[in-house]
């Protein structure tokens, strides 16, 4: 029988990979030439080009670090490309994980496992949109057409059976991994598994703590040799990269045992001509105490994970932990200090993400499916059925073939094929059968279908079987971060205007009005447009940019005015694909794209340099205490000064979270004036609410409610949205009646000094003027709002605050 279910999980890991099967409910992770459940993610280019991936990578890679690649999954989403010393051949992130993808598909197929087109592919949960569209880029690559993505955290979940029926519980995952960190509450409730809250590092792992060693082993090796040989320092030095390897192997033996004698040798000679050759004592306290500094990175980020979500450590029913590290006693001893929680360690660290994503793949159904080809003399059936059922019954649509129906008719019986439950003889009417069947609890249930004729004969059918779990929660995919568009408030700053929320449940749409901000013309290449970011920063530059739509006056039949309303429509997929729609009123004129992920561009170390410099300054001014983060950063950026792509990414990223801190700092200063603000704001409104149609009074109460429960809680980014929208809401109620507009025009004609164009202003403000008294309205209108265009952006505008930019 043709297989309906995916049934393949990869677990594709920044350090280790790895593949499993699902067969019948009995999970099998699938062994490499090595007979190791792992390969290690890394790839080896010769020369001549010849790829070699997994341990035999990772065995050459200390002597020969320029031509081999690890780690690659942290450039995922970005277009940093890294190349080869020998041959000069260069590889994305994406192609260098397809050629991982690759090695792990050949070993299904070596085992029998048949052709692996379609397989569940596993992602941390704070993957971005980009990262996440990277993968599916290399399981592309990889020829796996059919690649649904799950996030890591409801994959460890999953493979420990989160049940359905047991009330709301919810379970920690903490995930520390080769080089990110995810942390993520799951919970289970009324048969739907979702991640309530996560957070995380995609710059924070087992990766960082090697580093952390190998930097402590250098300053011990400069006391007794002459290392002033600046090449060493570099992120491909081959001396680096041998301590590297030592450290990782350092690292693991401290988990099982107190001290280790590190034996340092054939990795060079000192700038004297020594023979670096010595004996290293490391200690697991010295260890430990190397790494804390990170560590208590990932509990604060559980803490705040926890805050965020409402929770006490105490709502929680387990910690399940995931990743090599988290086998280091140092974690779990912090982790059961801090949470109380009893750590769930049943299922290898290594291994439980790939258990799960088979697990789940088990009740995907494949996409090619439909495209098999029909056994000869068998009758097909189209059974539609929910692959994963809470509750312990089942119901099945069963429509058959028309074109094999015969005299007498077909009657259809369906068996459990434990023995535990068969149907009754169900006939077979106008070509279907619906029925429901009974399930095993907490189990793999698997249906046999038997067709038969009108004589009683037994007749072939594909497909012949069919599965349901039982037990399992179903599995609600969720917005990992917020989604909105990058806007211009009425002071020419950028703002965030959020769409879709975190947290929001995929699929997921929404619309959402804007202003454009000057004239488009038609038939020219004038544009707006429209930009959307990924983030819950209030401020756009902080989140990350995902993609824009364009729209150029050359689709435009006539002028656009400044300030027309525009509707914005945001879709995401449950596969993280996004579309936007962007419908222009004014002209009945819809654009409608599939959005690009952007992949963000390369940092420059230049930029980052000037950046630092600037936040260093802005922290000053500001009195903040960002010191130790500081710090942090000029490390990294030297580091990524010296070549090192990893580093110049992590320094990117963390640059944006210390200008983010820097933001709600400031903000925090402002909230006097800001509150002041929204009161004017609101005493604005119900000055017009006379004129307000019953709709606008109603969001005016719901705006002013809101406002007030943000200035109780000193949320000063919900203070500044209210009060833009406030304003929006008094501008709409206000720009319907002509005195609004012979004021606005007042306002621009005592500036026209300012005009970048004072000739055609006083043009525009005639005709604006004539069009009023004459009660053309909408030409008025459209004349003034070109007339601000012209103008130099001022708080004393009656436009509205909310345009796109």
């Amino acid at each position: 029988m043709s297989k309906t279910t995916i049934d393949i999980g990869i677990d594709l890991v920044t350090t280790n990979s790895a593949i499993a099967v699902t067969n019948d409910g009995n999970i099998t992770i699938v062994r490499n030439n090595w007979n190791q459940e792992i390969t290690p993610s890394c790839v080896r280019v010769s020369q001549g080009g010849a790829i070699t991936v997994g341990k035999l990578a990772r065995d050459r890679q200390p002597d020969d670090s320029g031509n081999t690649f690890s780690e690659f999954k942290r450039l995922m989403g970005t277009q940093q490309v890294l190349a080869t010393e020998k041959g000069g051949l260069t590889f994305s992130p994406e192609a260098l994980s397809a050629e991982v993808l690759k090695i792990l598909r050949h070993d299904v197929e070596r085992s029998g496992g048949g052709d692996v087109t379609s397989a569940v592919i596993t992602v941390p949960a704070l993957f971005e949109l980009a990262q996440c569209e990277a993968t599916q880029q290399a399981a592309r690559l990889a020829g796996i057409t059919h690649a649904p993505l799950l996030q890591e955290p409801v994959a460890a979940a999953y493979a420990y059976g989160m049940q359905a029926d047991r009330g709301r519980t919810y379970w920690l995952v903490y995930d520390l991994g080769g080089g990110t960190f995810d942390t993520s509450i799951v919970s289970s409730h009324e048969g739907q598994m979702r991640v309530v809250e996560h957070s995380g590092d995609n710059f924070l792992g087992g990766k960082d703590f090697d580093d952390a060693l190998v930097d402590d082993l250098l300053v011990r090796l400069k006391r007794e040799f002459n290392l002033s040989d600046p090449s060493w320092e570099r992120p491909k030095s081959i001396m680096r990269s041998k301590l590297r390897r030592i450290a990782e192997d350092a690292k693991i033996e401290l988990s099982q045992i107190s001290q280790v004698e590190i034996e340092i040798n054939n990795i060079g000679f000192d700038s004297d001509g020594r023979n670096i050759e010595t004996v290293i004592t490391i200690t697991r306290h010295e260890l430990e105490k190397m790494i804390m500094p990170r560590i208590v990175k990932s509990i604060n980020i559980v803490r705040s994970s926890l805050i965020a979500a409402s929770l006490e450590p105490s709502a929680l029913e387990k910690v399940i932990l995931v990743g090599g590290p988290t086998k280091m006693p140092i974690i779990r001893s912090v982790l059961e200090n801090e949470l109380r929680v009893p750590l769930e360690t049943r299922i290898d660290a290594m291994t439980v993400v790939v258990h799960g994503a088979a697990m789940y793949a088990g009740t995907q159904r494949r996409e090619s499916v439909a495209r098999v080809t029909s056994m000869p003399g068998a009758v097909n059936l189209n059974v539609v059925h929910d692959m994963v059922a809470v509750d312990d019954r089942a119901f099945v649509a069963i429509a058959v073939d028309q074109g094999a129906i015969t005299v007498g008719g077909f009657t259809i019986t369906i068996e459990r094929e434990d023995g535990g439950w068969a149907s009754s003889k169900e006939a077979v009417r106008d070509g279907r059968v619906d029925m429901w069947l009974t399930l095993r609890e907490r189990s793999v249930n698997h249906f046999r279908i038997r067709l038969l004729n009108g004589q009683g004969s037994m007749v072939a059918v594909q497909p012949d079987r069919f599965t349901i779990s039982h037990g399992l929660a179903e599995i609600t995919m969720t917005l990992t971060r917020a989604l909105g568009v990058a806007a211009i408030d009425r002071a020419n700053a950028p703002e965030t205007r959020m769409l879709l929320p975190k947290g929001a449940p995929l699929p997921a749409r929404k619309t959402q009005e804007f202003r454009t901000k000057a004239t488009v013309r038609a038939g020219t290449e004038e544009k707006f447009e429209v930009k959307f970011v990924e983030g819950e920063h209030h401020v756009p530059e902080r989140n990350r940019h995902v993609g824009s739509v364009v729209v150029r006056g050359g689709r435009f039949s006539r002028d656009l005015p400044a300030d027309s309303v525009i509707e914005v429509t945001l879709e995401i997929s449950e596969g993280r694909n996004l579309r936007a729609d962007v419908f222009i009123p004014f002209l009945d004129l819809t654009v409608s794209e599939v959005l690009e992920q952007r992949y963000a561009p390369v940092p420059l170390i230049e930029d980052m340099l000037i950046r630092l410099s600037e936040t260093e300054e802005r922290a000053r001014q500001a009195g903040a205490d960002v010191g130790s983060p500081l710090a942090e950063v000029r490390g990294i950026v030297k580091a990524a000064k010296q070549g090192d792509q990893d580093a110049a990414e992590n320094a990117a990223r963390r640059l944006q979270e210390i200008g983010a801190m820097l933001d709600e700092i400031e903000l925090a200063d402002m909230l006097p004036k800001l509150k002041d603000e929204f009161d004017r704001a609101c005493r604005g409104v119900e000055q017009s609410l006379n004129s307000a149609n019953p709709a606008e009074r109603r969001r005016f109460e719901v705006l002013r409610s809101e406002g007030r429960a943000a200035v109780d809680r000193d949320d000063v980014t919900i203070i500044q949205a209210r009060t833009s929208e406030l304003r929006q809401l008094e501008f709409d109620i206000d720009s319907r009646h002509p005195n609004f507009w012979l004021r606005a025009l007042e306002i621009a004609e005592q500036q026209e000094a300012l005009s970048n164009n004072p000739q055609r202003q006083r043009e525009l403000a005639r005709a604006a003027r004539a069009a009023l008294q004459g009660g053309n309205l909408e030409a008025g209108k459209r004349a003034i709002s070109e007339i601000f265009s012209l103008l130099p952006n001022s708080p004393d505008s009656p436009l509205p605050d909310i345009r796109t930019g």
